[in-house]
């Protein structure tokens, strides 16, 4: 036998270069940058909720409602410690602070809601329990609004020198 020569050892093959994956397909939407509004198509059927223009309008009926307030529970409260005939001059303020706070309510529930609830809220106003807290709930509503709008809202409501005119 003949010595053999080593032969050279051919390395392994190296395996080819992995292909990329292909990228995905754009998405028909993107979002919009970061603090912008994405685009929402405006319905035409519906109207957009109407806004408070006038807040000073809203801090005077305000008063109106506090004062009525006031002298509705004024008016309570003398009539237990009033002798029988001046009742009848207890009960007459009693009812004028009843129907200046209903006209009072339906004014800013109008300015608030619209129509139908300012007649709803001011016909309630007219009953006497139910009347005191249809008072103080249109009255929170109005306080709420106010300071919304950056408006200092005190024990009788909104000073009007604070309240912005008309935008």
């Amino acid at each position: 036998m003949e010595s053999q020569d080593p032969q050279p050892v051919a390395p392994p093959p190296v395996p080819p270069p992995p292909i990329p994956a292909a990228a995905p397909p754009p998405l028909s939407y993107q979002a919009p940058p970061y603090g912008q509004q994405p685009y929402a198509p405006t319905l035409q059927y519906m109207t957009p909720p109407q806004q408070v223009k006038d807040l000073r309008q809203i801090a005077i009926y305000q008063k109106g409602v506090l004062f009525a307030i006031l002298a509705y529970v004024v008016a309570v409260f003398l009539q237990f410690g009033t002798p029988g005939e001046a009742r009848v001059l207890v009960a007459i303020v009693a009812l004028g602070a009843v129907v200046t706070g209903a006209v009072f309510v339906f004014m800013m529930a109008i300015a608030l809601d619209g129509p139908g609830w300012g007649t709803v809220l001011g016909i309630l106003t007219l009953i006497p329990l139910v009347g005191l807290i249809v008072l103080l709930v249109v009255n929170g509503r109005a306080t709420s609004l106010l300071r919304q709008h950056g408006v200092p809202v005190g024990l009788f409501g909104a000073p009007l020198d604070r309240v912005p005119p008309r935008y």
